[in-house]
C-alpha cells in the first residue's frame, strides 16, 4: 500500500488541505502548531476511524473536531494498492458516521469498506498498527499488547499459515474465567455464610424461647397438681359443714319452740289448777288442804327425748367446725369456723347442763304457786273463794295472766321468726359467697387450661419452627458442600492455563528464532554492532545479549532502549502484516538520537522498501537524506 494524497475537508485546523505523497522517504516538517502531528492522526483515523470515550477527559474524536464548523467532519484520502488507486471516503459526524472505499481505477465501490481498508493494511488491526507502523511522538516502545500478539503469531506460524490459533486470547479467557469462577464462588459462599449465620442466631433464639415455655408450664404443672386435691378437701370440708351447721340450727330452733310451748302448756295448766282449786274451795262437800296442790296428770313428755338430741348435735357441729377450721387454708373463714364452734360448744353445755338436772312440770307449778301464795300473804291479799268479787278477780287474773301468755308467745314467735330469718340470710349470703368463690374457683381454673393449652400450642409452633430451621440448616450446609465444584473447576481452568502457557512457551521457542534474528540485525545496524543479539523470553521480556553479560532493557541508555524498541516496531510490522507493505508513519521519532543514530535508522527506512511518512519540526533528517544521496 502507497499513500498518494491527503485531502483534509474539515479535520482540526485544516480546512480543504491537500497533501500529495510519493513513494519511499516523505519528509514533512515545520515548526511547532503547524498541524503535523494532526496529519500525523488524520491517516491513522482514515484507515481506522475515531475513538470516543464518555469520560470528561478530552478523546481522539474532540481533539481533531474542526475548529470551523464541527458540524461537516470529514475528508479523503488516495492509495495504490496492487496496480490499482483507491479512495476512502470518511464522515466523522457523530449522527453521520460512514465510510466508502472506492476503487477509482475501474469506478466501483468496494460493498464492504472495512474488509477493503483490511486488505489495504495487512489485515493489521488497530492495536496493531499502533504497536508497529504508527509511531507517536517520542513514542517508539510499543504497548503491551505487542508481545502478546508476536506470542500468538510466532506459535500459530509455527501450527499453521493462518492465524486462528489465539493462545493470549484463550489463556486471557481462562484468566477471567477463572476469576468469574471465583468471584461466583467467593458470592455465593458469602450469601450461604449468611443464610446460614441468620438461621443459626434464630434457631437459638427459638430455643432459648422453647425451653422458657417449657419451665414455665412445668411450673404451673407443679403448682395446679398441689393446689387441686386441697380445693377439693376444702370444698368438700365447707360444704359438709354447712349442712351439719343446718342441720344443728334447725334442730336448735325447733327445741326451742317446744320448750316455748311447754312454758305456755304450764301455764295453762297452773292456770287451770288454780281455778279448779278455787271450784273446789267453794264447794263444803269437799275439803281442800290450803297450801298443797294435788299433781295433776302428767302429760306425755317430750323434753327428754330432744334435749338429747340437742346436745348431741351441737357437740358434733362444734367438732365439725373446728376440723373444717383446720384444714381450710382462707383465714376469715377458719376464724369465724372457730367462733361458730365455741357458740355451738356453750349451746351444748347448757343443753346438758338441762338433761342432767331436768325439772317436772308438776314441780314447776308447784313453785310458781308458792311463789303466788308468798306474794298474797306478804302483800295482805286475801282469796275468798265464796266471795263472787274474789273469783271475778281470780278469773280476771286468770285472764290478765292468759294475755301475758299469749303476748309472750307472739313475742316469742315474732323472736323465733327473727332468728330463723336471720339465719336464713346468713344462710343465703353464705351459700352467694360460696358460689362467688365457686365462680371465681372455676373462672381460675378455665383460665389455668386455656394458659395450658396457648402454652402447649405455642410450645408446638416453637418445635416446628425449629425443625424446619433444621431442615434450612441441613440444606444450606448442603449447598456449602456442592461449592467444591467450583474449586474443581478452578482447578480444571489452572490446569489447562498452565499447559497452554507451556506448550505455547516451547513453540515460542522453537518458533520466535528467526524474528529474533531479524530484530537484532536491524538492531546491530541501528547500534553500529553493539548489541548484536536479543531475545525475549516467554513473559516478552526483552533481553540484550553482550560479550559480556545478558542485560534487560531497562539497564541501559535511554536512546538505546529507544533504538531496540524502534527495530522490534520495524520487525513485527513485516511479521504481523503477513509481507504487506504498509507505510510507516513517524512523528517526531528521532528527537533523542545523535547524528550517527540519525544516519543508521535512516539508512533502514530507506532500505525496507516500504513508504515512510515522517513528521519533523527541524530539517536534519532531510539534510542526512541529501547527504546520503537518497532524496
Amino acid at each position: 500500500m502507497e499513500i498518494i494524497q491527503l485531502h483534509l475537508k474539515h479535520f482540526g485546523k485544516f480546512t480543504d488541505y491537500r497533501l500529495d505523497l510519493h513513494a519511499g522517504i516523505n519528509i514533512i516538517s515545520g515548526g511547532n502548531e503547524t498541524g503535523k502531528s494532526t496529519l500525523h492522526a488524520f491517516i491513522r483515523a482514515m484507515l481506522y476511524g475515531l475513538t470516543r470515550n464518555r469520560s470528561r477527559s478530552l478523546d481522539e474524536y474532540q481533539l481533531r473536531e474542526p475548529w470551523e464548523n464541527p458540524a461537516y467532519f470529514s475528508g479523503s484520502m488516495k492509495l495504490l494498492y496492487e496496480g490499482k488507486i483507491y479512495r476512502i471516503d470518511r464522515n466523522f459526524g457523530r449522527r453521520q458516521e460512514q465510510v466508502e472505499v472506492i476503487c477509482e481505477t475501474d469506478g466501483t465501490k468496494a460493498a464492504d469498506p472495512a474488509a477493503a481498508i483490511s486488505a489495504f493494511t495487512g489485515g493489521l488491526s488497530e492495536a496493531d498498527f499502533d504497536n508497529t507502523v504508527f509511531i507517536r511522538q517520542a513514542g517508539s516502545e510499543a504497548g503491551g499488547q505487542l508481545g502478546e500478539r508476536l506470542r500468538d503469531y510466532l506459535i500459530n506460524a509455527d501450527q499453521s499459515a493462518d492465524d486462528s490459533v489465539d493462545v493470549s486470547a484463550a489463556s486471557e479467557k481462562l484468566k477471567k474465567r477463572r476469576k468469574k469462577t471465583e468471584s461466583e464462588k467467593n458470592e455465593a459462599l458469602r450469601e450461604i455464610e449468611a443464610q446460614i449465620q441468620e438461621k443459626t442466631r434464630e434457631s437459638e433464639y427459638v430455643t432459648r424461647d422453647l425451653e422458657r415455655l417449657l419451665e414455665k408450664r412445668s411450673k404451673e404443672s407443679v403448682q395446679g397438681e398441689s393446689k387441686a386435691p386441697f380445693e377439693r378437701i376444702e370444698e368438700g370440708s365447707i360444704q359438709g359443714g354447712m349442712q351439719q351447721i343446718g342441720a344443728a340450727a334447725g334442730a336448735a330452733q325447733k327445741a326451742g319452740a317446744d320448750q316455748a310451748a311447754e312454758a305456755v302448756q304450764a301455764t295453762d295448766t297452773a292456770t287451770s289448777e288454780k281455778a279448779a282449786q278455787a271450784e273446789d274451795a267453794a264447794r263444803p262437800e269437799e275439803s281442800a288442804v290450803p297450801g298443797e296442790d294435788a299433781p295433776p296428770a302428767q302429760p306425755e313428755d317430750t323434753e327428754g327425748v330432744l334435749l338429747p338430741a340437742a346436745v348431741f348435735l351441737s357437740f358434733a357441729a362444734a367438732i365439725l367446725m373446728c376440723v373444717c377450721a383446720w384444714i381450710t387454708t382462707d383465714h376469715r373463714m377458719r376464724y369465724g369456723m372457730l367462733a361458730g364452734a365455741v357458740l355451738t360448744g356453750i349451746v351444748a353445755v347448757c343443753l346438758l347442763y338441762r338433761v342432767l338436772h331436768p325439772v317436772s312440770k308438776t314441780e314447776r307449778i308447784r313453785k310458781r304457786a308458792k311463789r303466788e301464795e308468798f306474794l298474797n300473804r306478804h302483800l295482805g291479799f286475801r282469796e275468798d273463794p265464796d266471795d263472787p268479787a274474789d273469783r271475778a278477780e281470780a278469773m280476771r287474773r286468770q285472764q290478765k295472766a292468759r294475755d301475758q301468755i299469749l303476748r309472750a308467745r307472739e313475742e316469742e314467735a315474732r323472736r323465733e321468726e327473727e332468728v330463723r330469718q336471720q339465719q336464713r340470710l346468713e344462710m343465703e349470703q353464705s351459700l352467694q359467697n360460696q358460689e362467688a368463690e365457686d365462680r371465681l374457683r372455676r373462672g381460675a381454673q378455665v383460665q389455668r387450661i386455656a394458659r395450658s393449652q396457648l402454652l402447649d400450642r405455642e410450645i408446638s409452633l416453637r418445635r416446628e419452627k425449629l425443625e424446619e430451621l433444621r431442615k434450612e440448616l441441613e440444606e444450606l450446609y448442603r449447598k456449602k458442600a456442592v461449592l467444591s465444584r467450583y474449586d474443581e473447576e478452578i482447578r480444571a481452568i489452572e490446569l489447562a492455563r498452565s499447559r497452554i502457557q507451556e506448550l505455547s512457551g516451547n513453540l515460542y521457542h522453537e518458533s520466535g528464532a528467526d524474528f529474533a534474528k531479524e530484530v537484532s540485525a536491524i538492531l546491530s545496524v541501528l547500534t553500529d554492532g553493539r548489541y548484536t543479539r536479543i531475545s525475549l523470553d516467554e513473559k516478552n521480556l526483552i533481553r540484550l545479549n553482550t560479550p559480556d553479560k545478558l542485560l534487560s532493557v531497562d539497564q541501559v541508555s535511554y536512546g538505546t532502549m529507544q533504538q531496540v524498541y524502534f527495530a522490534l516496531r520495524l520487525a513485527s510490522a513485516g511479521l504481523l502484516s503477513g509481507g504487506s507493505e504498509v507505510p510507516i508513519l513517524l512523528d517526531e521519532p528521532f528527537a533523542m538520537y545523535d547524528e550517527k543514530r540519525l544516519e543508521r535508522a535512516l539508512r533502514i527506512l530507506a532500505g525496507s522498501a516500504r513508504q515512510v511518512i515522517l513528521f519533523s519540526c527541524q530539517t536534519r533528517e532531510l539534510d542526512l537524506l541529501e547527504k546520503m544521496g537518497l532524496a
